[in-house]
């Protein structure tokens, strides 16, 4: 009777190590899960990054372009003004020499030069 009973307690003991077992190997196989998502939760938030980071230079880019569109068209007003004064002056002169018509301006610019390069001769 005594060794049935001793028997029978072993058996329990085995079968409650076994259940340890099998709870511990449970538990690991969770907390393995557990790292798994954590991994792929942190590949996602440094891909994110990653399309932030391209985004923003993306923007720096459009920026820069964008200034120099601005610069280029500064550049062009500028050249546009300069051209613009020339011409007033041009005009000017041409006013204050010869008040009459185009085509006598001409007539008296050329003889004009052929005095002027005439006398530096």
């Amino acid at each position: 009777m005594q060794r049935q009973r001793q028997r029978q307690e072993q058996e329990q003991e085995q079968e409650q190590e076994q259940e340890q077992e099998q709870e511990q190997e449970q538990e690991q196989e969770q907390e393995q899960e557990q790292e798994q998502e954590q991994e792929q939760e942190q590949e996602q938030e440094q891909e994110q990054e990653q399309e932030q980071e391209q985004e923003q230079e993306q923007e720096q880019e459009q920026e820069q372009e964008q200034e120099q569109e601005q610069e280029q068209e500064q550049e062009q007003e500028q050249e546009q003004e300069q051209e613009q004064e020339q011409e007033q002056e041009q005009e000017q002169e041409q006013e204050r020499e010869y008040p009459q018509d185009g085509y006598e301006w001409r007539k008296r610019s050329t003889a004009r030069h052929r005095v002027l390069n005439h006398e530096l001769q």
